[in-house]
C-alpha cells in the first residue's frame, strides 16, 4: 500500500504483482511479468526507460523540457547514470553549460 505495508487484501482477491505491459515504446519490455521484482528488473535494463529517467531529472531541476540546445547536458547525464548513479547524473547536470547559464524565459 501506499505505507509500505504488504496487503491482505487487493479489492477482495490476494494481491499477486502480476502485470502486462502490451504498450510500451520499448517492445522489449511489452509482456508478462509475474512480479514487482521482475517488472523492475525489466525496466532497468531498458535504455528507452532510462532516457526517460534522465529526461524528467532535467525538466525537475531545470524547471522545463528540453530543446535541441539542450542534446550535449543530456547525453552527459545518461553517461553518468549509466552506472547507476543519480547523484553522478545530477553533477553532470549542474556541471553544465545548461544549468551555469539558465534563465527565464519571457
Amino acid at each position: 500500500n501506499h505505507a509500505g505495508f504488504e496487503r491482505a487484501d487487493d479489492h477482495g482477491q490476494t494481491p499477486s504483482g502480476q502485470t502486462r505491459i502490451d504498450n510500451a515504446p520499448d517492445p522489449a519490455l511489452n509482456g508478462e511479468y509475474s512480479s514487482a521484482v521482475q517488472r523492475s528488473a525489466a525496466l532497468a535494463q531498458s535504455n528507452v526507460a532510462r532516457r526517460c529517467v534522465v529526461r524528467q531529472t532535467f525538466r525537475y531541476f531545470m524547471g522545463r523540457d528540453e530543446s535541441m540546445a539542450d542534446a550535449c547536458t543530456l547525453a552527459a547525464m545518461e553517461t553518468a547514470f549509466q552506472g547507476g548513479s543519480f547523484v553522478s547524473m545530477l553533477e553532470a547536470l549542474v556541471a553544465s553549460d545548461t544549468f551555469a547559464y539558465r534563465r527565464l524565459e519571457p
